[in-house]
């Protein structure tokens, strides 16, 4: 391992690179989608079909980790996702008192996945 751009120990960047900066260029017009959101919006899609229409975990997980997108993930990326998932669904209680803190009122049922984005994020802050 060399000295980097900065002169410290690491891996070798160029400092000017937008790749090296943790973002991908989407399909989606060229923009670049930060490294790490599609697991996010995997775990997202999972608990929205778990909550919104009813299905067991096993079968919303085997959809969407079947779908080309997230299907060509990296396997460590696909275990993300899954370990995301249970984890939110396991601490809910813990995560819903943390919510219960900081909404003055609850999310209106038209809210859309911003629960389930809330649920994500805060599985992943707290746990």
């Amino acid at each position: 391992m060399g000295l980097s751009s900065d002169g410290r120990n690491g891996p070798k960047t160029n400092r000017n690179s937008k790749q090296s900066r943790g973002a991908k260029k989407s399909s989606r017009g060229g923009k670049r989608v930060p490294s790490g959101l599609p697991v996010r919006r995997a775990a997202v899609d999972v608990l929205f079909r778990i909550f919104r229409h009813g299905e067991p975990l096993d079968r919303a997980l085997e959809d969407v980790l079947s779908q080309d997108a997230v299907a060509s993930m990296e396997h460590r990326d696909r275990a993300l996702v899954r370990l995301l998932v249970t984890t939110a669904l396991r601490r809910r209680g813990q995560i819903d008192d943390v919510l219960k803190n900081f909404l003055a009122k609850p999310l209106p049922k038209r809210s859309g996945a911003v629960g389930e984005i809330l649920l994500i994020a805060i599985t992943q802050i707290c746990f």
